[in-house]
C-alpha cells in the first residue's frame, strides 16, 4: 500500500512539474519616446508551450523609446517558437558558431509566479533575436497571468 500510495505522489508531482512552464507571462507598461516625451501603454508578453519533452517560447517584449525585443515568430532568423529544452529547473536555448566566434545562450527559469529571462554577455539578444538597443533579455522579469496571451502587439 505504501509503495502505491508513494508512485502516485511522484506520479503526481512529475505532472505538476511539468506543467509549470506552460501559459501566458505579460506585463503591461508606459513606454516613453525620448524625442516627444510622450508615452503610450504596451504589453510586453511572452507565450510558453510544451508539446511532449519540447518547450516553445515566443512573444514581444517592450523596452525604453519604443526598442522591441521579439522572441520566436516575429524574430528575423526564427521561423515558429524558439524551441528549448529542458534542463532540470530551467529551459534553455544554446546557439553557436565557430567560424564566427559566436555562441549564445538562453535561460529561462520561474522564480514565484515570474518567468526570468538570462542572457549573459546578451550574445542572444544581439545575435539570434531582434532586440533593439534599449532592450535585451538578461535581467527580464514577466508575471504569469491568467487567460491568453495577445495574438499581436498591443
Amino acid at each position: 500500500m505504501l509503495k502505491r500510495l508513494l508512485f502516485l505522489v511522484l506520479l503526481c508531482s512529475s505532472t505538476l512539474y511539468a506543467a509549470e512552464f506552460e501559459g501566458c507571462y505579460l506585463i503591461k507598461d508606459d513606454i516613453a519616446s525620448a524625442v516627444t516625451g510622450e508615452t503610450e501603454e504596451r504589453t510586453s508578453y511572452m507565450h510558453v508551450t510544451r508539446v511532449a519533452e519540447d518547450y516553445f517560447i515566443e512573444g514581444t517584449l517592450f523596452g525604453a523609446n519604443f526598442h522591441v525585443c521579439s522572441i520566436g515568430s516575429t524574430s528575423e532568423d526564427v521561423a515558429g517558437p524558439l524551441k528549448m529544452t529542458r534542463e532540470g529547473d530551467v529551459l534553455v536555448y544554446r546557439e553557436s558558431d565557430e567560424e564566427y566566434d559566436f555562441s549564445c545562450e538562453l535561460s529561462v527559469s520561474r522564480k514565484g509566479n515570474m518567468l526570468v529571462f538570462k542572457d549573459e554577455g546578451g550574445q542572444c539578444s544581439g545575435g539570434v533575436f531582434f532586440c533593439g538597443a534599449r532592450i535585451g533579455l538578461n535581467g527580464i522579469e514577466i508575471p504569469k497571468v491568467d487567460g491568453e496571451c495577445p495574438t499581436e502587439n498591443q
